[in-house]
């Protein structure tokens, strides 16, 4: 019986710690408390939060608090207005995914008609999380060397303390989760990267690692969640092209180097690279319903190092998404992917082995999907439910039609990669979940949910 009630009280001191725990959305909060000029709290003052698809209201309650939960990554405006006091206005407050950004504000007194722009940004730190957490954003991403190969694998090679998919002391590839908006991108049987997309769609990107919430599992590295821009009030656009030939190349390895290294004057050439992308968003009802519209076209023509002359990728890509608030309280949303990731002229051999006829043709096209209703009961609950998934196939298919021969003494391959293979995977994946940010025994967002995922690989 002692030992029971010394468990109870270790339980119970446990729970009254201040302490603050964030349950993970894909979402934000701005958060604040608003004084007079003597640190009185007001009580009853009007917030209203300012973004791209319009703007929500609130007010701060006894203690002076105000609290805006669900809110999409971006940049914002803060007005704070009272009767008898002047009012206040903060712009450029940064919006990141599982953060919450603090603006806190002291109003004068005066005529309410004048209002007082704040300069300065909200922090950039937020000390109410304790996960080990990376966010990259669009102006980032944009000057990045990420254009070339997987960005996701990309995104997460650049973020620090990361080193070859190599996170935080975890294993490398398949112990890292890639996430679309929340949509678990991996191949389910090797838990490797799948999915394929252009890394000027992306809005922000998320990385979390040691200290992650609860709801993440299947990893030991990190967690690289990728948020994809949306439309808003505003018109949009976007056109990005990219373009390099052999002929503008230079080689950096003389004639000396090459006669003792030979192997430094047989690295791999870029014939021919295009890239362009072109984007178009913007409102079909003002601050109700808005479209945001992607279409890339990606080749890359190389010579690989080794007897190979040819490695060709074409890679078309198109991306949707609506994104539609009947009220303040209600927010739905779809997005839609394709991609296809087709190669001639992919190794069936080792690479620095493989010939032309040692090759094949790699077929990958693939959808991605994403439905998303969320619901604010108020400033403390939310919920969101959501359908997500993704289903591809890629085959390969020899340059050659013949039997593969081998030669046991010199250890090579001749006439033909001498195989075929045809695979494809899919997900299904639902999810709902109610948030809610508690005060009594300290601060703590928390977070009860259900997900029902069916897998297929074959």
């Amino acid at each position: 019986m002692k030992m029971l009630r010394s468990l109870v009280a270790l339980i119970a001191l446990a729970i009254a710690l201040p302490t603050t725990v964030s349950a993970q959305s894909f979402s934000g909060v701005v958060a604040g408390v608003v004084k007079d000029e003597q640190g009185g709290v007001l009580p009853g003052v009007s917030v209203q939060l300012i973004g791209k698809t319009g703007a929500r209201d609130t007010t701060t309650d006894t203690a002076g608090a105000y609290r805006f939960n669900a809110v999409d990554p971006g940049a914002y405006a803060v007005v704070i207005t009272m009767s008898g006091f002047q009012a206040q206005r903060r712009d450029n407050i940064i919006v990141t995914v599982g953060r919450q950004a603090t603006v806190d504000a002291s109003l004068k007194v005066g005529g309410q008609s004048e209002t007082i722009e704040v300069t300065g940004e909200a922090p950039v730190v937020d000390v109410t999380a304790s996960s080990t957490q990376n966010n990259l954003s669009q102006d980032l991403l944009y000057n990045m060397p990420i254009r070339q190969g997987n960005t996701a694998t990309n995104l997460l090679n650049f973020a620090p303390g990361i080193n070859a998919q190599s996170a935080y002391g975890g294993d490398a590839s398949s112990a890292n989760g890639l996430l679309i908006d929340g949509v678990d991108t991996r191949d389910p049987s090797g838990g490797t990267a799948w999915t394929f997309f252009n890394f000027n769609i992306v809005e922000e990107v998320e990385i979390v690692g040691v200290g992650a919430p609860a709801e993440y599992g299947s990893f030991t590295g990190a967690v690289v969640n990728t948020i994809t821009k949306s439309g808003g009030n505003r018109f949009g656009g976007l056109f990005d092209f990219t373009y390099t030939r052999a002929s503008l190349a230079s080689s950096n390895v003389n004639t000396t180097v090459t006669n003792i290294n030979p192997s430094l004057g047989t690295s791999a050439k870029t014939n021919k690279f295009t890239d362009f992308t072109t984007q178009f968003s913007g409102p079909l009802i003002s601050d109700k319903l808005f479209f945001f519209l992607s279409a890339q076209r990606y080749h890359l023509n190389a010579d690989p190092a080794g007897p190979r002359t040819v490695n060709d990728e074409v890679s078309p890509r198109m991306n949707f998404k609506l994104n539609y608030q009947p009220s303040a309280s209600n927010n739905f949303m779809t997005h839609i992917q394709y991609d296809a990731y087709n190669i001639i002229g992919r190794a069936g051999v080792s690479a620095l082995q493989a010939t032309d006829d040692l090759t094949n043709q790699e077929d990958a096209p693939e959808w991605v999907w994403l439905g998303q209703w969320r619901h604010i009961f108020g400033p403390k609950t939310f919920s969101e439910v959501k359908y997500t998934g993704w289903s591809g196939f890629y085959d390969l298919n020899p340059k050659v039609i013949a039997p593969q021969h081998y030669d046991g003494e010199t250890n090579l391959y001749s006439v033909s990669q001498g195989w075929s293979y045809a695979a494809d995977r899919g997900r299904h994946q639902m999810n709902a979940a109610i948030s809610h940010f508690a005060e009594g025994f300290g601060k703590h967002d928390l977070k009860f949910g259900i997900e029902v995922e069916r897998s297929k690989t074959r």
